[in-house]
């Protein structure tokens, strides 16, 4: 090959280098634009940057016997703003309530879209775990509960140290979405490295799944006109999300002992295959987990404000203050 020829060869890759970077910032700017036309006008702490409706949580008693842990879910508007009438309630009976902010959660536009993996909010986690456990003591019970994604974080922290209960609400597991369906681009996906190439930013229209999964309509209209999510899907941190959901599929959750669980699904789920959560549950049984496993009809993914959930919050307040329960059969999908 002549020094010509090369030299039209490194010119030719520069040209396309720099022209995917063009395309990747108008791309940016693009959903920049978009977002800020869609999401409502919000305040951030000048200093740490938590939205005013979005900072953690931590209610605690000295009498209080139990703790529960809550873990939200990818990039919501965190716990403090949607569950606080929840958390009072749960902290009126006894009970101390921890919802932390993680990772990019809780933050403005070009902070929440950086670089981000799940080990982040898993390594976090983990620390406030120890705190609480060093400060409370061993015979104090700690109940962790984990919303979605985070249900690889919660499984995690109950593989490596002493919990007295988990509690997974619609756990996100492989396959996110029907092979071939690309409806619903984002999780299409999450599972191909090289699609964050093609399309970085997936922005959300105003429809069900564009602000929260919701099944019933009235409780949906309810959320999705009090209660702020954010617009755009950064497809990077979405793939992210489903490395976290096959490290708890094939590397946590398979080493799981003699733990207390409850999980709940919706069968209306718009972020999960049908069944998968349910095979899943029944794995953990027959590794020997206690699993109180339950498939609430005519609920979609976001279980703490769909049409069931006093279900929900009652399992989680009985886990806490030690009551018996009645085991629920899986049933695999």
């Amino acid at each position: 090959m002549s020094a010509r020829a090369v030299t039209r060869a490194g010119l030719g890759a520069l040209a396309i280098v720099g022209a995917h970077r063009l395309y990747l910032a108008g791309h940016w700017q693009w959903t920049r634009l978009s977002v800020k036309r869609i999401e409502p006008k919000l305040e951030f702490d000048p200093d740490f940057q938590f939205s005013t409706i979005g900072n953690p949580v931590f209610l605690s008693r000295p009498d209080a016997e139990a703790t529960v842990i809550y873990l939200d879910g990818f990039r919501i508007q965190p716990a403090a703003e949607m569950h606080r009438d929840w958390f009072d309630e749960l902290h009126a009976a006894g009970i101390n309530v921890i919802a932390p902010v993680l990772g990019i959660a809780s933050a403005p536009l070009e902070l929440r879209n950086r670089d981000w993996s799940y080990l982040d909010d898993a390594r976090q986690a983990v620390q406030l775990l120890d705190v609480v456990r060093t400060v409370a003591g061993p015979d104090h019970r700690i109940i962790v509960v984990a919303f979605s994604w985070s249900s690889a974080l919660a499984v995690g922290l109950a593989v490596r140290r002493q919990v007295d209960g988990v509690v997974l609400i619609s756990p996100i597991l492989p396959p996110m979405i029907t092979p071939g369906d690309t409806t619903r681009f984002g999780e299409w996906a999450a599972p191909r490295w090289w699609a964050p190439s093609l399309v970085p930013h997936v922005t959300r229209r105003k429809v069900r799944g564009g602000g929260w999964d919701i099944a019933d309509p009235e409780h949906r209209r309810r959320s999705n006109t009090t209660v702020w999510n954010n617009r755009e899907l950064r497809l990077t941190q979405v793939h992210q999300v489903y490395r976290a959901a096959e490290w708890m599929r094939d590397r946590t959750g398979p080493k799981l002992r003699d733990q207390q669980l409850a999980i709940f699904a919706g069968d209306s789920d718009r972020h999960v295959v049908p069944g998968v959560q349910a095979k899943f549950a029944e794995m953990l049984r027959r590794n020997g987990n206690d699993v109180d496993f339950r498939m609430l009809e005519g609920c979609g993914h976001c279980l703490l404000m769909d049409h069931r959930q006093a279900e929900v919050k009652s399992a989680i307040r009985d886990m806490a203050l030690g009551r018996a329960r009645t085991p629920v059969p899986v049933v695999a999908g």
